[in-house]
Formats: C-alpha cells, structure tokens, sequence
C-alpha cells in the first residue's frame, strides 16, 4: 500500500493506492454504493458487507470532501479523497449513507 498526501492553499489531497487487486473499470463507480460488492455472491474470495467505502464516501462528503477511484487492471486500484482546509461553511453536518 502506497499513501501520497499533497496540500495547496484551498484543499488537501490523499491518495492510498493497493498494488494488489484491481478492480473493473465498469465497476470503479458503483464501489461507493452500499452493499455493493465487485465479485458476485457465489465466487467471492473476500469478506465484507460492501458497506466500508460508502461509509468513507459519507465521512469525506460530510466534511466537504470528494472521492474517486482508478484502477489499473491487474497492477493497482488508487482512491483518492480530497479534503477542504476550511470547512467552516458547512452547517449541520449530516452522514448520508
């Protein structure tokens, strides 16, 4: 696992890039969803309810945030988030699920 964080005057940036498994292209959007999950019900190989990364998509979008995924099939899957340095016009944050 790779970890790079940037910063400029408006945001900071983190991106965790797994040099193991990669996931579809096709499937790169949906990953956010709850309960999605890439391998189908009957040949998973993984654990998991499909609920982390649309708990993180809410943590980072509560605090003003963006995420997305890339892959590179076979080699890599990066998410990177963003995150603003001044939050302070954010009223009543609220997780969204």
């Amino acid at each position: 696992i790779l970890l790079n964080a940037s910063s400029n005057l408006t945001e900071a940036t983190f991106t965790i890039t797994n040099t193991g498994i990669s996931i579809p292209q096709d499937k790169l959007q949906r990953v956010f969803e709850p309960f999605f999950q890439v391998e189908s019900s009957l040949t998973r190989e993984h654990g998991g309810l499909g609920l982390g990364l649309a708990v993180v998509r809410g943590m980072v979008e509560v605090c003003g945030g963006k995420i997305y995924a890339t892959s590179e099939e076979g080699q890599s899957t990066s998410f990177t988030f963003t995150l603003p340095l001044d939050n302070s016009h954010l009223k009543d944050p609220v997780l969204r699920l």
